[in-house]
């Protein structure tokens, strides 16, 4: 995030198991407000993850997760 507010990490094969480095280090370490997480591998498990950190969270405003296998489950926890 760096002086910006967003962090891209599309296209980079990230998959559920990455998702404790992507919100600690994205989430909660940046503060970013925009988090582009399109072209990966995560699933439902990743997508409840990532929304157990979203619960206190009042920074991010827009979250990216197209084309990735979130399926229901993972788009009801978000």
């Amino acid at each position: 995030c760096e002086g910006r507010s967003t962090i891209d990490l599309s296209f980079r094969q990230l998959t559920d198991r990455d998702m404790d480095i992507v919100i600690q280090r994205a989430i909660i370490g940046k503060q970013c407000r925009t988090l582009l997480l399109n072209d990966n591998r995560i699933t439902s498990v990743g997508a409840t993850s990532i929304a157990a950190a979203l619960s206190n969270n009042t920074t991010l405003k827009d979250l990216n997760l197209w084309n990735n296998q979130i399926a229901d489950e993972g788009a009801y926890s978000l």
